[in-house]
């Protein structure tokens, strides 16, 4: 169908609609993107607004692909579709690295702590993932330690390790180098990289570095990895490259 749409703009009352028109069809007018309200868009529908030409980046972006939650709610199992997110996590986290080392002016810790919250995901779904595959039911635990635990009882031996920097949580740490090194938030990593602070408000007491150079090494490494392990899990070489049905 999309071959078939005729995309175009709208100015209407200082908002941009973004438009599809199947008008040589069934008369089909839908809006793509707009950032004006219902009643605006209800009017542009009935043919107000000053039609305007888009450039080759808006109708690029405009006829790009789309993805659909369908097969990946229907076709995958339980511990499929937390092995493909994880994967999705990864790889998200892989792509702001390597824009980061391009271009190294938009490196600042919010963009290194949205790394660092993508790769604290990408390893507890896929822990959760591999828990699942194996005993097939859900782990309702967030803990990595935790998780890392579960794991490595399920899956004893060098073939099914990985390592991970937040295989440790901070109690034990502090136990193996008798001093305290954090508070109370930075024993919930996810919070530290998600809000950078507690629910009261109260800052991690320590210092957070990141560099997106580094941390792709251990991106790289993990998606070998994470492919090797799964493969042994389900029989089936995977893609790490897709996140989808391959998973």
């Amino acid at each position: 169908m999309s071959d078939m749409l005729r995309y175009y703009k709208v100015l209407l009352d200082g908002n941009v609609f973004y438009m599809a028109d199947q008008s040589q069809t069934d008369g089909l007018i839908m809006p793509i993107w707009t950032n004006g309200d219902a009643t605006a868009e209800l009017r542009v529908a009935q043919g107000e607004g000053t039609r305007q030409p888009l450039t080759d980046v808006e109708l690029l972006r405009l006829q790009a692909g789309h993805a659909s939650s369908s097969e990946f709610r229907t076709e995958l199992e339980s511990h499929e579709r937390l092995c493909a997110l994880s994967l999705a996590y990864l790889q998200s986290a892989k792509s702001l690295c390597n824009e980061l080392l391009l271009n190294e002016h938009l490196l600042s810790w919010p963009r290194g702590s949205v790394v660092y919250y993508c790769l604290h995901m990408a390893v507890e779904l896929f822990l959760k993932a591999a828990i699942m595959a194996r005993n097939g039911t859900p782990a309702k635990i967030h803990s990595i330690p935790e998780l890392v635990k579960k794991y490595r009882e399920l899956f004893p031996g060098n073939a099914y390790h990985f390592h991970t920097v937040w295989g440790m949580g901070l109690d034990d740490i502090e136990e193996a180098v008798g001093a305290t090194i954090g508070n109370a938030v930075d024993r919930k990593p996810e919070q530290v990289f998600r809000y950078f602070s507690g629910r009261s408000g109260e800052l991690p007491s320590s210092t957070h570095f990141f560099s997106p150079g580094t941390w792709l090494f251990e991106i790289e490494w993990l998606e070998k990895r994470w492919t090797d392990i799964w493969s042994l899990l389900s029989k089936t070489p995977i893609d790490p490259e897709q996140t989808g049905l391959d998973c």
